[in-house]
């Protein structure tokens, strides 16, 4: 069966309480949910996620934005992996299992 609540603290509340066996959030939400109780929940590892179950963020645009996406796109190239990337979020337990594959957006949307 399948709950849905309303953010998450209650899914740490639910998987707590023993209303559910596990909880979906986003990675870095998941640990700071561990954090908040040790004892009663761990985290899966990113790094051991496939390609067919990798994880993956998108960020949408309006279709009427075209200048403005590549323009972000060339911005989000240069960013990320670089220096000063990682230094800001290391403090977040960013590692290298959250950087991106390679994998295009074209090639995640032709996934079903």
């Amino acid at each position: 069966m399948i709950i849905q609540v309303p953010g998450p603290a209650e899914i740490l509340s639910a998987v707590k309480e023993g209303r559910a066996e596990v909880g979906a959030v986003p990675y870095f939400t998941a640990l700071y949910l561990a954090k908040q109780a040790p004892d009663s929940i761990s985290v899966s590892d990113p790094a051991r996620a496939t390609s067919q179950t990798g994880h993956y963020i998108g960020i949408g645009f309006r279709k009427e934005d075209n200048a403005f996406v590549e323009l972000f796109d060339e911005a989000q190239a240069k960013y990320m992996g670089s220096q000063q990337m990682l230094e800001r979020v290391k403090k977040y337990g960013y590692r290298e299992a959250q950087y991106p594959d390679g994998i295009a957006t074209s090639q995640l949307c032709q996934r079903q």
